[in-house]
């Protein structure tokens, strides 16, 4: 009677430290998986802050290179209008000779 009521508290302590055992791998498998989850997480994030970085990049170049344009075509504008308020003012003074001839 007492080989059994020992062979089953062993088997019942086996049974328990199998038990405790696989709880602690399932948690480090929990831990690691966590783990890699917050570091793919964070790689995801890193990723898309650069990805973010090169969009506002890009929208800033094309921003300068559209004002640079404006700036030319303003440029080219007041070229012109000088070009004209002179011939304007050539033509006036043209037509001032004559009238004093």
């Amino acid at each position: 009677v007492v080989v059994v009521v020992v062979g089953r508290c062993q088997a019942a302590a086996e049974s328990f430290v199998a038990k405790a055992r696989q709880s602690l791998r399932n948690d480090d498998v929990f831990r690691e998986s966590l783990a890699v989850s917050k570091q793919v997480n964070l790689q995801a994030q890193l990723e898309q802050q650069l990805a973010d970085k090169k969009l506002a990049e890009e929208l800033l170049k094309t921003e300068w290179e559209q004002q640079k344009k404006a700036e030319k075509e303003r440029e080219a504008a007041d070229r012109m209008m000088a070009a004209m308020l002179k011939e304007e003012e050539e033509k006036r003074e043209e037509m001032r000779r004559k009238a004093q001839q």
